[in-house]
């Protein structure tokens, strides 16, 4: 069908009732043949045009490329959902995480590498104990190319450096939390970029 409307072809939505009650008004027999259903299909649309509705023109990829467009604006809305509620997550407990990342200018918690680092260290402490080498180590992991020493260096300023703590147990309880939203930020992230790469594919 889509062949025959690519092509210019009018197609007319035929209701099955109105079928029946042709071939039964028409027909000698109203057993059915094995050529019959064409030839039906061509007499009602010969008698019957003017009663017919057309279905609308194809419109081929535009089509296509909408719902790819609703996709990824719902994937993208449903990312900084998540991301924000992460934000509220790390207010609450994590103070460290907001000044290394939460910058949108910068962008944010979305950004791979704040992602893999924070998967790693959940919680204060364990951001704590990282070393520079081991923070050079898993920013090159994440893909950073450019300025690897300089961040290094200051991430480990800044999970050094002193904040208001919640007490070790709810610290630990919280990061078992981050580390489930984190999940489904990264799940999320990943349909995003598989989505823009779908779109720079199939339409340029």
């Amino acid at each position: 069908m889509i062949a025959l409307r690519s092509a210019g072809r009018p197609i007319y939505s035929i209701d099955a009732l109105a079928c029946a009650r042709y071939h039964t008004s028409h027909a000698v027999s109203a057993a059915k043949s094995a050529n019959s259903g064409p030839v039906l299909l061509a007499n009602i649309v010969r008698t019957n045009q003017a009663a017919l509705r057309p279905l609308p023109p194809y419109t081929g990829p535009p089509d296509a490329l909408g719902a790819l467009a609703r996709d990824l604006q719902n994937a993208v809305w449903l990312r900084q959902q998540l991301e924000n509620r992460i934000v509220d997550l790390l207010m609450d407990f994590y103070p460290a995480a907001i000044a290394a990342f939460a910058d949108p200018l910068q962008g944010g918690l979305v950004r791979r590498d704040a992602r893999m680092l924070l998967s790693v260290a959940p919680n204060p402490n364990r951001a704590a104990a990282l070393t520079t080498s081991r923070l050079r180590h898993l920013l090159r992991n994440a893909g950073r190319q450019r300025h690897v020493d300089r961040d290094a260096e200051r991430l480990r300023q800044v999970f050094t450096a002193t904040y208001p703590q919640q007490p070790t147990h709810a610290e630990t309880a919280m990061g078992i939390r981050l580390a489930g939203q984190l999940a489904q930020l990264e799940a999320a992230c990943i349909t995003v970029d598989r989505l823009i790469e779908q779109a720079t594919a199939q339409f340029g």
